[in-house]
């Protein structure tokens, strides 16, 4: 309990109280290093309930059956000896739901099947609007604005097979079936996985970005604030806890998709918050550095 109790204290003194900097100046290191880490570990901690709460109320299940209806009710496919062939005359045109755009707009086409005569380059797969193009040997699939395509042949699938509205329909109702998906067993992964990367993730990118704010405060201090001069490790130490207020403030616009700080207005607020901390600290406060024993030379 002691311990969660100094946290909350630093915690809020950190983000209220510049005179606790004094404090913070006269103690160790590690002392703030240990308040940092666990700061990151709580903002993880709330980012991944958050992101869990969204994937609970998220309508997994309604979403792929969604995706399903892009498969024609009649359309089926076969694949044997590294081949396709299609129930439809070519070229045959698989378009997004009317439902899924703008009202009044025309259906944009999805896939596009076409036989390997029409379809034998590159430039013939780029003329085609749909992402995914299909010839009877060759699925293209074309990445962004289509300036990269990616070249599957069906010969690299092993063995037969068939596939029609049906067989996709069956596939979602097994896979949610499953316990994994019938008691979103899967959102406490993704909750973990949530954590353990963003916590890996947020504890290094603001150690490095506190490592270059430190840098600048420093020269700025050793220019104009000579008087009350800090080392640049004790003004990294003091960037720890000064970035406790921002890093709450973003997990609030995080959880209620707000803007509460805009990226630079939040830098010059950061600066200014930083010098008044440095400027609240008088010069006897400061830590004084033990001059090293020099030991006389032996007299030979």
């Amino acid at each position: 309990m002691t311990m969660i109790r100094t946290f909350f204290t630093t915690l809020v003194r950190s983000s209220t109280s510049p005179r606790y900097y004094t404090d913070v100046v006269h103690a160790p290191f590690s002392f703030s290093l240990k308040f940092f880490i666990a700061l990151e570990a709580l903002i993880a901690f709330v980012l991944a309930c958050v992101v869990s709460m969204f994937a609970w109320k998220f309508n997994l299940k309604q979403v792929v059956q969604n995706a399903g209806t892009v498969y024609p009710a009649d359309l089926k496919l076969d694949v044997r000896g590294g081949k396709l062939a299609i129930n439809k005359p070519l070229p045959y045109t698989v378009s997004v739901p009317v439902s899924w755009g703008e009202s009044g707009k025309q259906p944009i086409p999805f896939i596009v099947f076409e036989s390997d005569k029409k379809v034998r380059g590159i430039n013939d797969v780029t003329a085609e609007q749909a992402p995914i193009v299909i010839t009877e040997s060759i699925v293209y699939l074309k990445k962004g604005e289509g300036s990269e395509i990616r070249a599957l042949p069906f010969s690299s699938f092993e063995g037969s097979f068939s596939l029609t509205k049906k067989d996709i329909d069956g596939m979602v109702n097994r896979m949610f079936m499953h316990p994994l998906f019938a008691y979103k067993l899967y959102i406490p992964l993704i909750g973990s996985f949530v954590f353990g990367a963003g916590f890996v993730f947020l504890t290094l990118s603001t150690m490095i970005k506190i490592l270059l704010f430190s840098l600048i405060i420093f020269v700025i201090v050793k220019i104009f604030m000579k008087k009350n001069a800090l080392s640049y490790a004790k003004i990294y130490q003091v960037s720890l806890h000064a970035m406790t207020p921002f890093l709450l403030i973003s997990v609030l616009e995080f959880s209620t998709k707000s803007h509460i700080l805009v990226g630079p207005l939040a830098v010059v607020l950061l600066f200014v918050w930083v010098l008044y901390i440095l400027s609240s600290i008088k010069v006897h406060d400061l830590p004084i550095k033990k001059l090293a024993r020099v030991r006389k030379p032996r007299r030979r």
